[in-house]
This record gives C-alpha cells, sequence and structure tokens, in this order.
C-alpha cells in the first residue's frame, strides 16, 4: 500500500472524527508565483488562481490532477474536491492542451499509424484507453 503524507493525515483526522474540509494542492504553470497551499474542498478554481498571482496568459486551459492521468478544463467554476492533487495552468495553444483536445477521429487516426500491434492498451487494466482500441481486430 502506498499512501502519501496528507493521505496520512487525513487517516490520523478521521480516527479523532474530523471531516476532511481542506486540500493541500499546488498551482503552477503559466501563473505569476506558482505555489503550494491549503484551500478548502469546493472552492471554485476562479478563487484559487489569484492565490498563485493568476494566469500570466489570457486564453489558457487547467489541467487537473495532471497531465497525464487529469483531466482537462476550461471551466473556472469547476470546484476543488478531496481528489485533486494539484492545477496546472497552460495557454489554450500549447502542445499539452492541442493534444488533449483532438477530435476523436483524428486520435483514432494517430493510434492506428502509430500501432506496432504490440496489444498493451488492451492487457494492461492499469492503462485507461482514451478511447477504445483493439489491435487484434
Amino acid at each position: 500500500m502506498v499512501n502519501n503524507v496528507e493521505t496520512l493525515y487525513n487517516v490520523h483526522l478521521a480516527e479523532q472524527g474530523a471531516p476532511v474540509t481542506r486540500k493541500f494542492l499546488s498551482v503552477c504553470g503559466a501563473v505569476k508565483e506558482p505555489k503550494s497551499f491549503w484551500a478548502p474542498v469546493g472552492t471554485p478554481f476562479r478563487d484559487l488562481l489569484p492565490l498563485a498571482g493568476g494566469a500570466t496568459v489570457d486564453d489558457f486551459g487547467v489541467f487537473v490532477s495532471g497531465i497525464m492521468m487529469g483531466t482537462l478544463t476550461f471551466d473556472l467554476d469547476d470546484v476543488l474536491t478531496k481528489t485533486t492533487g494539484g492545477l496546472i495552468v497552460l495557454p489554450r495553444d500549447h502542445y499539452l492542451i492541442t493534444r488533449r483536445t483532438r477530435p476523436r477521429v483524428e486520435m483514432n487516426r494517430i493510434g492506428k499509424s502509430a500501432c506496432d500491434q504490440c496489444s498493451y492498451c488492451t492487457s494492461l487494466p492499469a492503462i485507461p484507453a482514451r478511447y477504445e482500441v483493439q489491435p487484434h481486430k
């Protein structure tokens, strides 16, 4: 079992009957002052960005809880949850955002052209596929 310090701290609070009402998170990327801090669960992203000095670009997206396994949002009314790991602010034209927002048809075409029939995408349940791939077909 792997636990981070915040999880262990929350277990300690739970033993004392205290609910999780705050979350420790990092706000980084295209912000003036990247930092980590405690914030109340339920706080809208629009209220968290100013705590890191605000965005340094006008048009941006926010990766929630990481670039690889997290989600991408453009809605600053989304809120901090107890599972949010952090916010990564990137310009809307950044490669990682344009890649994540490609249409499904384009992603399927790229996947088909790059597939070497290894079948890892279907045989390893720990790898969540963003779209269904069946190289054996």
